[in-house]
């Protein structure tokens, strides 16, 4: 193909080559020039208002990348354009894989939300599935360019008193979360929730410690990698990047007052527990459990003392987070640990 500027607007307009020819064209030294220009000329407008134009160059790499670095925030601000893009698997492809380019959606409310309400839409090729459960993730048939997961493990297991101490409180699920554009899966995916927690054998995500005695569980896994890209996992657009954070240590029981059992430590996007309740000084057996961390992945809190109004600190609510527990005497039992959560985002091919 040869064009100058104002025929090479033409063409594009017309939608008279493919993605892939665009793309062969305009990495020649006289097709980058005339896309340069392009780029700043009065037919980008017009090529913005053509939904079929603006597709062509979304199926073009190279294209998409140049017009997103120039144009980026107008095509995030624009409803039709966004609209295009969710519908162009390579599209957003090239989205996802450069963070600046994602961040135009991402970091801007108005921008996240307009793409949010295409996600699972007919048409959309950007997709979310929840896992509270065990199922299958059903394998697209056109099949899939990018996967990324978010999940935790299932928290520990609280345990019961060893007079005159509270028992420990279970340790928070291993949290994780990671972004793949190769070696993806080519047919459905068993998720298992239950015991363990698992993507097949793509991801598996470490259980928490349960308490053993008086002592708290670990949480599980370790903190590692780059930090998570969105922790409102249920509506996040991706996770493009990958790393874990080890679950919240699960508090320690409780011994004799004026001691409260041990706090839970916090989960992603959370905190430790509030402090425990003291034990009345002229009642010396009645410490308090402490109170779980709050977040996903959180520990629980440790049980209280033997004695009236000691209590063992329920599991947080939540995804993964550790048991609280038991009381030595005069108060609640142990709670067992939540079960763990995965979340699938993916962009299929077609």
């Amino acid at each position: 193909m040869t064009y100058n500027v104002s025929a090479f607007g033409q063409a594009i307009l017309a939608a008279k080559f493919s993605g892939a020819e665009l793309d062969s064209y305009i990495q020649t030294s006289e097709g980058l020039k005339a896309w340069k220009i392009l780029l700043k000329s009065r037919y980008l407008s017009m090529i913005f208002a053509k939904p079929e134009a603006l597709a062509l160059l979304f199926e073009s790499g190279t294209a998409l990348a140049g017009l997103l670095a120039i144009n980026g925030a107008a095509i995030a601000a624009d409803d039709g354009a966004t609209a295009s893009v969710a519908a162009s698997g390579s599209a957003l492809l090239t989205v996802v894989s450069d963070p600046a380019l994602f961040n135009l959606w991402n970091n801007t409310p108005a921008n996240k939300a307009r793409l949010q309400a295409l996600v699972n839409q007919s048409g959309s090729m950007l997709c979310r599935e929840v896992f509270t459960s065990s199922g299958t993730w059903t394998h697209p048939a056109g099949g899939i360019l990018a996967l990324s997961l978010f999940g935790v493990g299932k928290g520990g297991n609280g345990t019961t008193s060893n007079n005159p101490q509270g028992g420990g409180g279970g340790g928070g699920g291993g949290i994780k979360w990671a972004f793949y554009d190769s070696s993806l899966p080519s047919s459905d995916v068993t998720v298992t929730i239950s015991g363990t927690t698992s993507f097949g054998a793509i991801l598996t995500f470490e259980s928490g410690g349960g308490a053993s005695g008086t002592s708290g569980g670990t949480g599980g896994s370790t903190t590692t990698g780059s930090a998570i890209t969105d922790a409102t996992i249920d509506t996040a657009l991706f996770q493009i990047a990958t790393g874990s954070q080890q679950g919240g240590v699960g508090g320690n029981g409780a011994y004799f007052s004026p001691s409260s059992g041990g706090n839970g430590g916090g989960g992603l996007g959370g905190t430790g527990g509030g402090t425990g309740g003291f034990g009345n000084p002229s009642s010396p057996y009645t410490a308090q459990g402490g109170q779980g961390g709050t977040g996903i992945g959180a520990g629980g809190g440790g049980g209280g003392s033997s004695g009236s109004g000691g209590s063992g600190s329920a599991a947080s609510s939540g995804y993964g987070n550790g048991g609280g527990g038991a009381a030595s005497a005069g108060g609640g039992g142990f709670a067992a640990g939540n079960n763990g959560k995965i979340v699938a985002y993916w962009i299929k091919a077609s």
